[in-house]
C-alpha cells in the first residue's frame, strides 16, 4: 500500500476544495521568548529532533510522499504510522510506539456544509507533529490557543503542548455546533412557511446526513481520550491527565448536542410530513366539497339532458330560467350548510 501512495499523483483537492501550498511551521519554545519558522526543506527539522525544549512543527498543505517520508524517518516514525497520514480517511485512534505516541483526530469545517479534516498527531519527548493538508489559516485559533499557552506549555511539556491542540480542536466542535443550530432554526422556519417546495425535505435529509458525520467524527475521540487517560506511557505525565478528565467532558457534552440536533433533525421532519399531509387534507377538502356541490347539479342537468318527446318544462317559457334557478339555489343551499358545519 506504501508503494502505491509513493506512486500516487498529486493530489488536487480533498472534499473539492483545492489543498494549500505544502509548508513546514516550526513553533520553538525558549524561555524568554517563542519562535515561529516557516520552512520548506525537512532537512531543517533534524536540529529540532534532539533539543530539550518543547517544540511543535505542524507540516500542512499537499506535502508529497517524499516529503512526508523524509520527516517520518527524522523522528523514527513507523511506516505504519505514515500510511495513517497520507490516508485521510482513519478513524480518530490512539496507537503507543516505543518512542512515540500517534493520534488521529477529526475536525469537522463547516462553510455551506460540514466536512470532516484529518489531523494526525505524533508525540515525542521533546516534539508534537501534526499533520493536515488544509491551509495553514485553519490552524490559527489552535495557533492563538498554543501560544496563550506558550508558557505552561514550557514547564509541562509536549504532552500538555499535545492537550492544548486536542482542546482547540474539540473547541472547533462547538463553533461547528453554533452556526448548525443557526440552520436548524432557519429549517424550522421555512418548514412552518412550506406548502409546496421539496427544498426544506431536502434540506432536512441533507442535515441527517451531516450529523452522521458529526457523530461518526466525535463519538470515537471518547475513546482516544479514555485510553490516554489510561495509557501508563512515560510520554504522558499524570498531571496532564486531570486535563484530559476536563477535555473528556467536554467530548461528552458535544456527543450530547449532536445527539439532540439528530431528535431535534427527525422532529422536523414529522413536523414537514404532517404539515404537508394537513395541507393535502385541505385541499381534497376543498375538491371534495365542490364535487360535492356539483354532484345534484349534475343529476339535474343529466335529468334535462334526456331525449325524451313529453318533458313538460320543455314547452314552458320559464322553463330554462327554472332549472337554472333552482341550479343556483341548490348550490348556494349546499354551499351554506358546509359553511354552518365548519367545512368550510
Amino acid at each position: 500500500m506504501l508503494k502505491e501512495r509513493k506512486q500516487e499523483a498529486p493530489r488536487a483537492e480533498v472534499h473539492g476544495e483545492p489543498l494549500a501550498a505544502p509548508l513546514i511551521t516550526i513553533t520553538d519554545f525558549r524561555d524568554d521568548h517563542l519562535t515561529e519558522l516557516e520552512v520548506t526543506n525537512p532537512e531543517e527539522l533534524i536540529t529540532y529532533r534532539d533539543q530539550q525544549n518543547p517544540t511543535w512543527i505542524d507540516v500542512s498543505g499537499d506535502h508529497s510522499f517524499t516529503t512526508l517520508q523524509r520527516i517520518t524517518e527524522i523522528f523514527h516514525l513507523h511506516p505504519l504510522t505514515l500510511e495513517d497520514i497520507v490516508s485521510l480517511d482513519q478513524r480518530p485512534k490512539l496507537e503507543e510506539f516505543e518512542n512515540y505516541m500517534f493520534i488521529v483526530l477529526q475536525i469537522p469545517n463547516f462553510l455551506t456544509h460540514i466536512k470532516v479534516e484529518q489531523v494526525s498527531l505524533a508525540l515525542t519527548p521533546t516534539v508534537v507533529l501534526s499533520f493536515h493538508e488544509r491551509p495553514p489559516g485553519r490552524f490559527a485559533p489552535i495557533r492563538g490557543k498554543v501560544q496563550q499557552e506558550r508558557k505552561r506549555i514550557l514547564r509541562l511539556g509536549t504532552d500538555y503542548l499535545a492537550y492544548v491542540i486536542m482542546d482547540a480542536i474539540v473547541d472547533g466542535y462547538f463553533l461547528t455546533l453554533e452556526r448548525f443550530e443557526e440552520r436548524l432554526q432557519e429549517l424550522d422556519r421555512a418548514i412552518l412557511q412550506s406548502h409546496s417546495s421539496n427544498t426544506p425535505i431536502e434540506s432536512v435529509h441533507a442535515m441527517r446526513q451531516e450529523l452522521m458525520v458529526m457523530r461518526r467524527t466525535c463519538w470515537p475521540l471518547r475513546e482516544v481520550i479514555s485510553a490516554l487517560r489510561l495509557t501508563s506511557s512515560p510520554l504522558f505525565d499524570e498531571q496532564i491527565k486531570v486535563y484530559l478528565k476536563d477535555l473528556q467532558d467536554h467530548i461528552v457534552q458535544t456527543v450530547e448536542v449532536i445527539e439532540v440536533y439528530r431528535d431535534t433533525v427527525r422532529g422536523m421532519l414529522d413536523i414537514y410530513l404532517s404539515t404537508m399531509s394537513h395541507h393535502m387534507n385541505q385541499v381534497m377538502k376543498t375538491l371534495t366539497m365542490i364535487a360535492a356541490i356539483f354532484i345534484p347539479l349534475t343529476l339535474i342537468t343529466g335529468i334535462y339532458g334526456m331525449n325524451f318527446q313529453h318533458m313538460p318544462e320543455l314547452n314552458w317559457v320559464f322553463g330554462y330560467p327554472a332549472v337554472l334557478s333552482a341550479m343556483v339555489l341548490v348550490g348556494l343551499g349546499m354551499f351554506l350548510w358546509f359553511k354552518r358545519k365548519g367545512w368550510v
